[in-house]
């Protein structure tokens, strides 16, 4: 082993849409984060790149609406639609969504199940791996506690060996203190 991974994956952590269903600033952000770091890994290494796209539906008593769209469903579609250069195709079809997560730890708990089991059946499990995760900068305290603490077992003998890495985003124009 060379020491570089086998496999990278990027896994962008969601947040809450706007009220009529698109991507709030912040969201937009780590998008476009998660959009830089992928070019820079498929620029750089000859490994495989997976994107975990996790967050869920939030819909709350006075939303109505049955069609609620998931967080990873749009940062997917923010995802694709921008993306350039070669990076959307070579990570298409490597995209995983977690639309179950509806808050940071559950984000870390199916994004580990994800990770640890993203290879499909056919493929040979990767002996390593580098785990990058995107939030914003105000998210990111919360979210390294509890990815540090969920992932902290993970290559217990049964699972590949692994780097966890952080990347922030900027924080969108609207943060609300109660939602940190």
């Amino acid at each position: 082993a060379n020491g570089q991974p086998e496999l990278h994956v990027v896994i962008v952590l969601g947040r809450k849409l706007e009220p009529d269903g698109s991507a709030s600033a912040d969201l937009v952000n780590r998008v476009e984060e998660a959009r830089r770091v992928l070019a820079e890994l498929v620029e750089a290494s000859a490994a495989p790149v997976r994107v975990v796209l996790s967050g869920g539906r939030l819909v709350f008593a006075q939303d109505s609406r049955a069609d609620v769209a998931s967080e990873a469903s749009v940062m997917r579609e923010l995802l694709l639609a921008g993306a350039g250069g070669g990076t959307s195709g070579a990570v298409a079809s490597g995209i995983l969504l977690d639309e179950q997560s509806t808050h940071t730890l559950e984000n870390a708990i199916f994004a580990r199940r994800r990770v640890l089991g993203c290879v499909s059946e056919s493929e040979a499990r990767p002996s390593s791996l580098a785990v990058h995760l995107v939030t914003s900068e105000v998210h990111m305290p919360r979210a390294r506690a509890c990815f540090d603490a969920v992932f902290a077992d993970a290559s217990d003998g049964c699972g590949p060996a692994f780097a966890l890495q952080y990347h922030a985003s900027p924080d969108g124009a609207r943060v609300i203190p109660s939602e940190r």
